[in-house]
């Protein structure tokens, strides 16, 4: 039951990524980046030929660190503890910094290595200057060594938001963290940023994505830019998960609304992270790989985009 494979003029498997389903994808301007040396490409997958096992499940950013595609978010060195024993490996710990992280992750059993962490620094107007500071005190409060991913988000539009970034920049200098990228920012925001990052690039915007927001320009500017998406509000709301449009591909495949939702972010390159305290983060990563959508069903979640915000 489930497992339909995606049919039709437009349907390749090469095009995940692009930032759309069909025609004209915003494919970007050819930025160099690590090859990915662990699994096939998808564009030399044929449809035929598709197996959850050739489906990458990580993101390899222009460092070259691999950004696993499923992630949960934890506000606890307990609740930390606890998302590594369900298995997950990409934990933001925005919400948890200050609490001894690092001890969870030696008490899995884990080399650090083998676990990415991902932070959310809020950034008010004033205090641009020391978000590396900031950003340093909280992983050494927390028994990290360094952070995977940092990401800065202005709270405002007063928010010099290079400042911060050239403040970013010295705490990747200082190898507190290994890759930068920013929250909720707008395209105008990142192309207004980009001509004045001196070491670093932004390798990762996070901001929300699901089938009633699909952001599909925002997506394209970023695909075109290098950037990869990390969706921090995957599931959306109730209004999401309870839509019929949402239910009917789930039945379709034997699977929750949830999970189509995170199949709705994979489907288009799109890592996700889930909320701290979700029903799904507590239980593991839910296998969303065992099912693509076919193209009726692709056309179906697009019609969904009305631009609804649960932020």
């Amino acid at each position: 039951q489930g497992g339909g494979h995606a049919t039709g003029k437009g349907a390749s498997w090469a095009q995940r990524g692009t930032g759309t389903w069909y025609g004209a994808a915003p494919k970007g301007r050819n930025v160099e980046r690590p090859r990915i040396e662990a699994k096939a490409p998808l564009s030399h997958v044929g449809l035929a030929e598709y197996s959850p096992e050739a489906e990458p499940r990580e993101s390899v950013l222009r460092t070259g660190a691999r950004l696993p595609l499923l992630g949960a978010a934890v506000a606890s060195d307990q609740r930390a503890a606890a998302a590594l024993g369900a298995g997950w490996r990409h934990l933001d710990c925005s919400a948890a910094l200050g609490s001894p992280v690092g001890q969870a992750v030696a008490a899995a059993g884990l080399a650090r290595e083998n676990v990415f962490v991902s932070v959310t620094l809020p950034c008010a107007p004033g205090a641009e200057g020391q978000l590396g500071d900031q950003l340093a005190q909280a992983a050494a409060g927390s028994g990290l060594e360094y952070i995977d991913l940092a990401l800065v988000q202005p709270e405002s539009s007063g928010v010099n938001l290079q400042e911060a970034w050239k403040s970013l920049e010295g705490a990747a200098q200082r190898k507190v963290a290994f890759n930068l990228g920013l929250s909720l920012c707008s395209e105008e925001e990142i192309a207004a940023l980009l001509p004045h990052c001196t070491e670093h690039r932004p390798a990762v915007l996070r901001h929300e994505l699901h089938p009633l927001r699909s952001q599909r320009r925002l997506v394209g500017f970023c695909r075109r830019q290098g950037i990869e998406l990390l969706t921090c509000c995957p599931l959306g709301g109730e209004e999401l998960v309870s839509h019929d449009g949402v239910r009917a591909v789930a039945e379709a495949h034997g699977a929750s609304a949830e999970e189509v939702c995170l199949r709705y972010a994979l489907h288009r390159g799109v890592a996700s992270v889930l909320p701290a305290g979700s029903p799904a983060a507590a239980s593991g990563p839910p296998d969303v790989f065992r099912f693509c959508f076919t193209g009726a069903e692709k056309a179906a979640l697009d019609r969904l985009d009305t631009g609804r915000s649960f932020l």
